[in-house]
């Protein structure tokens, strides 16, 4: 009979869903605010994505400072990517702008 070898990896799971913190009513033109991971991972590194703003600093951590820019509703996006590269699921936070 023939001998197979089969590898195995094991990876740990995926990182929970991020928890995004912030304020989810604002002004249009109002600068400076904070949004942040609450349950965040020391090791992981953070990609945010954002619509009707602008992430002024913070991108690849587990915080930015947002401008935001326009009227109506912006939404920021979070992926966690821990060290063994392995990424969250996205966790959206929807911010009403007026």
């Amino acid at each position: 009979l023939p001998i197979y070898t089969i590898t195995v990896f094991v990876h740990d799971p995926p990182p929970s869903v991020p928890n995004i913190v912030g304020n989810t009513v604002t002004c249009a033109n109002t600068t400076g605010l904070l949004y942040y991971v609450s349950n965040s991972n020391p090791n992981s590194t953070y990609t945010w994505v954002i619509s009707g703003g602008n992430i002024v600093s913070g991108q690849g951590t587990d915080s930015i400072i947002v401008d935001w820019t326009i009227n109506g509703t912006g939404t920021l996006t979070v992926v966690e990517i821990t060290e063994d590269g392995c990424p969250s699921q996205p966790s959206v936070l929807t911010i009403v702008v007026s």
